[in-house]
C-alpha cells in the first residue's frame, strides 16, 4: 500500500465515524508517522508505506475514532511555538490561553525584573512560556495533580527552562509563600460548572475532571485565589486570569471588591471575553 492510499483510507474512516475534522487529523498523522507536511503530501505518488507505518496509522485512527484527543495520541502539542508533552491526566494546551499569556507579556515587557507565579499550572504552558520569554525573571508554578506535575517537569526539561515547580493545592499552600512577594500572579483555573462536565464534547471527557471542574457555578477557584493569594501580590503588582466569556463580569466584580483596579478585559479571535488582568492597589 502506498503512503497516499494509507492516509486516504485513514481520512475516510475517520470521516465515516464522525470525527469532526478528519483532514486536519490526517495531516497530523502524516507529519508524525511519515514525516510529511502540506507540501510533501501534495507531491506524494507511489511511495510505499512500511508495515510498521501502516500499523501505527491504524492504531492512531482507531484511537481517534474512539474520541481520544489527537494531542494525547501524538503525546505532545505546540503552544505559542513551543513543544509541550501531554497525555491522559493533564489538560490539553489550547489557543485560548494565548490571550492571558499575551496580557501578561504586555505587563512584564515594561520591567527589567519580576517575580511571577502560575497557579493550577497543569502542563506548564503559561509558566514555561513566560520563563522562556523572560529568562532572567523568577517564575514559580503550582500544580496539585501528580500526573500533571510530572508533565510540568518534563516540559521544563524539553523547553530548557528552570522554574520553581511546586506540587501543592492552591487552596492551602498559599501559606508557604511570603506576603507581597509576587509582581504577577496568573492562573487558568478549572472553570466549568460541575453540572456541565458530563455535557462536554466527547474529546473533553478524556481530560481530567480535576482540571475542568470549577464548582457549582464554575467560580470556586477565582474566589479562592483572589481571597487567599491577593496578599501575596505586591501593591502595584498584577493578577491575571483566563475564564469563560459569561464569567467576565463576576470575576471583574470580585477583583474590584478585593482591592484591585486598572482592570482590563481581553477578547479572543472569536470576540469572546477570555482573559482579565488587574492591578493591586
Amino acid at each position: 500500500m502506498t503512503v497516499k492510499e494509507a492516509l486516504k483510507n485513514a481520512q475516510k474512516t475517520m470521516q465515516e465515524n464522525g470525527v469532526e475534522n478528519p483532514d486536519f487529523d490526517t495531516l497530523q498523522f502524516a507529519k508524525e508517522i511519515f514525516s510529511l507536511d502540506n507540501t510533501t503530501l501534495r507531491l506524494l505518488t507511489n511511495e510505499k508505506a512500511t508495515d510498521s507505518q501502516i500499523e501505527k496509522l491504524k492504531e492512531f485512527t482507531s484511537r481517534r475514532i474512539s474520541g481520544e484527543p489527537i494531542q494525547y495520541i501524538l503525546g505532545y502539542w505546540e503552544f505559542m511555538g513551543r513543544k509541550f508533552f501531554v497525555g491522559e491526566g493533564v489538560l490539553i494546551p489550547r489557543d485560548d490561553t494565548e490571550v492571558v499569556v499575551e496580557a501578561c507579556i504586555d505587563v512584564l515587557k515594561s520591567t527589567k525584573s519580576a517575580k511571577v507565579i502560575d497557579l493550577c499550572s497543569g502542563s506548564g504552558i503559561i509558566a514555561i512560556t513566560l520563563k522562556s520569554l523572560f529568562p532572567s525573571f523568577s517564575v514559580s508554578a503550582v500544580e496539585k495533580s501528580e500526573i500533571a506535575f510530572s508533565y510540568l517537569n518534563k516540559n521544563c526539561e524539553e523547553n530548557d527552562v528552570n522554574i520553581n515547580a511546586v506540587l501543592g493545592d492552591i487552596t492551602t499552600c498559599f501559606s508557604c509563600f511570603d506576603d507581597e512577594c509576587f509582581d504577577l500572579l496568573v492562573s487558568n483555573p478549572p472553570y466549568v460548572k460541575t453540572t456541565n462536565i458530563d455535557t462536554l464534547q466527547k474529546e473533553i471527557a478524556f481530560e481530567p475532571k480535576i482540571a475542568l471542574d470549577g464548582g457549582d457555578d464554575g467560580l470556586f477557584f477565582y474566589r479562592s485565589i483572589i481571597e487567599n493569594w491577593k496578599n501575596k501580590i505586591k501593591h502595584g503588582g498584577y493578577i491575571a486570569f483566563e475564564f469563560d466569556d459569561d464569567q467576565s463580569d463576576t470575576v471583574k466584580n470580585l477583583l474590584l471588591q478585593n482591592g484591585f483596579d486598572d482592570i482590563k478585559v481581553f477578547r479572543d479571535i472569536q470576540d469572546l471575553r477570555r482573559a482579565i488582568i488587574a492591578k493591586r492597589l
